[in-house]
């Protein structure tokens, strides 16, 4: 098995996750489950990832993880929470940086990682974990983080970190 969500801390996800694990019946959505309810936790979905996996015409994954309450959505941080703010400015520039593209051409949802982690750990909580397999998005996550006057702690975990893996998958969308 992989590594231990808890409910002590928040735990955001990305959508690269919800297309990773497949529809409810395949075996990584199961063992996703598994881990999130083992753990005790509530997965913070950022409401731009919904958006995104609303597109596809037969969506279950996230719907049923909120119908059967272990994810939640949550909003992005608002424009008054100047230090959330700074970090997906700063989580934009470095993704640019990191892939070359214009900072205007960056995904907004994995800018929005920094700035939810910096908002939680400001508001009080200890750590924050974002699940995401984008590399690009942990190294900016990790570096907006950094550079911020918040204190705590960001881990990223990826799908084989959380899960595990088994070499006889070939899940697509």
């Amino acid at each position: 098995m992989g590594d231990e969500l808890s409910p002590d801390e928040r735990t955001l996800v990305d959508t690269n996750f919800f297309v990773a694990i497949g529809d409810p019946e395949n075996w990584k959505y199961q063992q996703f489950r598994e881990v999130v309810e083992r753990g005790g936790v509530v997965l913070s979905v950022p409401q731009r990832v919904q958006d995104e996996l609303a597109i596809h015409p037969n969506e279950r994954r996230l719907s049923t993880a909120l119908e059967e309450g272990w994810a939640e959505i949550v909003s992005a941080p608002p424009l008054t929470a100047s230090e959330a703010i700074e970090a997906t400015d700063h989580a934009r520039q470095t993704i640019a940086d990191l892939t070359g593209q214009d900072e205007h051409d960056v995904e907004k949802t994995d800018t929005i990682f920094a700035g939810l982690a910096v908002q939680y750990l400001a508001s009080g909580d200890d750590r924050v974990t974002v699940l995401t397999d984008d590399g690009p998005a942990t190294r900016a996550v990790k570096t907006a983080v950094k550079t911020s006057d918040v204190y705590g702690e960001v881990r990223v975990l990826t799908l084989e970190e959380v899960i595990g893996d088994r070499d006889d998958d070939m899940t697509l969308f």
